[in-house]
């Protein structure tokens, strides 16, 4: 199981940066597969999703690249990301309690957001561990 941290979670963040860039240079369809669309008379609509994707992408390209540079820097990169996948299952969580499942994507969305922040989180916690070399940073 340790050895296969980093490459799960290399692979995991190549998924969701290629979702990043997806968004990035196709928004309208991507914010219609997810039910969203831009309001009347506003144009914004785009150019936020476009911000969202160039972030997703950026950030999970800088961890993919640093956790095969540098495994122990890149296994906080990969925990924080871990903690933005878990935050997004959270609030996924309250919403099904609250609103409802709506129309049957959103069990799928949670099991993919908890598949992404378990497998992102791994490396963090083989580091902790003693297993992955290389330089450390003492917080």
């Amino acid at each position: 199981m340790f050895g296969l941290a980093l490459p799960l979670a290399v692979i995991a963040c190549c998924l969701a940066g290629a979702m990043g860039g997806y968004l990035l240079v196709r928004p309208e369809p991507a914010m219609a597969g997810a039910g969203l669309v831009a309001m009347e008379g506003r144009r914004d609509g785009p150019g936020e999703a476009r911000a969202l994707g160039g972030m997703l992408l950026a950030a999970h390209a800088g961890t993919a690249g640093l956790l095969g540079y540098s495994p122990s820097i890149g296994a906080y990169m990969a925990l924080a990301l871990a903690l933005a996948w878990g935050g997004a299952l959270i609030g996924r969580l309250i919403n099904n309690l609250r609103e409802g499942p709506g129309e049957g994507r959103a069990f799928q969305a949670l099991a993919f957001e908890a598949m992404m922040a378990l497998t992102l989180a791994l490396p963090w916690w083989v580091s902790r561990n003693g297993v992955i070399a290389g330089p450390s940073v003492i917080v």
